[in-house]
């Protein structure tokens, strides 16, 4: 599963910044387009010669161009259109230019719409039209839909190896234990019991006894009891038993720690006289499972 999660996010890694790349070239190709085709536009359009201007387009159009545009004022001075792209788009968008800045308009999301501004030599005319040109970007999506589907098949066909060789290997392994536990004379279901003086910790039933008498505790609490039961009379910081108790928690403090400690007191309270004495408190250092016979104190059945 590691070999699969880690190709899967080389996989994804690598595609991402392929659409990335794929991306960035047209959206790059596509404003040096308009930067050029607004520069050379420039001089019939102040000459007035409209057939430059159509030669001039078409020629664009011949790329991944599908409409242009040259509008002046309230004039469209150019509006020629790519007749197998069916596409509708808004005729004279209103739009705000920063000098020298090309514009994106909002338009349908198969296509990149762009627009230049056209400046008047005199300064204080400033902006009086713009030239539009808008690219098709199906050659692009179809280029990464493509380089998906290979991906999407490539990690599909390397999961299911991956999990049959899995599933094998785990058949495979509860056999041979099945074959262990019959020759050891046992059975997968035995119990693992932690003794500690009076108490008993049943780990796999989550049961605790002390003395004889069973007593209920959550989650936390019986987390924290195992821990310190673990090494009777070994006293654990707050580090120690947060790292124990909390271990995917950043934020538990030693607060979490004395909060756990104080309702595991008050669980224990209902079978033992002296909970407070049998979960001690070490001043400055920690906390300790205390057991009267170190000896005999802990043990493993």
């Amino acid at each position: 599963m590691v070999v699969l999660t880690t190709s899967t996010v080389v996989s994804i890694w690598q595609w991402r910044s392929f659409e990335r790349g794929v991306q960035n070239r047209f959206s790059q190709t596509s404003h040096d387009t308009l930067t050029a085709f607004a520069s050379l536009a420039r001089t019939p359009l102040v000459r007035g010669d409209r057939d430059s201007l159509e030669a001039m387009a078409t020629l664009v159009l011949g790329t991944r161009a599908v409409f242009v545009q040259i509008v002046v004022g309230e004039n469209e001075i150019l509006a020629l259109k790519h007749g197998e792209f069916d596409l509708a788009l808004e005729p004279m968008p209103w739009m705000r230019f920063d000098s020298g800045s090309i514009a994106t308009i909002e338009s349908d999301p198969r296509v990149l719409d762009l627009a230049l501004p056209i400046e008047s030599a005199d300064r204080d005319t400033g902006i009086v039209g713009y030239t539009r040109i808008v690219f098709d970007r199906s050659p692009s999506l179809k280029l990464l839909a493509t380089s998906r589907g290979i991906l999407i098949g490539g990690n599909v066909t390397l999961g299911v190896i991956l999990l049959a060789t899995l599933a094998w290997l785990i058949r495979r392994q509860r056999a041979t234990r099945q074959a262990e536990a019959l020759q050891m004379g046992t059975t997968s279901s035995e119990e693992s019991v932690l003794a500690a003086g009076p108490l008993r910790i049943n780990a796999s039933t989550k049961q605790v006894w002390f003395e004889g008498r069973e007593v209920k505790l959550t989650p936390k609490q019986l987390a924290l009891l195992s821990h310190l039961a673990q090494c009777c009379n070994r006293v654990y910081s707050d580090r120690e038993l947060i790292a124990a108790v909390w271990p995917s928690s950043a934020y538990a403090t030693s607060a979490d720690v004395k909060q756990c400690v104080y309702t595991l007191r008050k669980r224990l309270a209902q079978v033992c006289d002296r909970p407070s004495e049998l979960i001690a408190n070490v001043q400055g250092y920690g906390y300790r499972l205390s057991i009267p016979e170190p000896e005999d104190d802990l043990t493993v059945s």
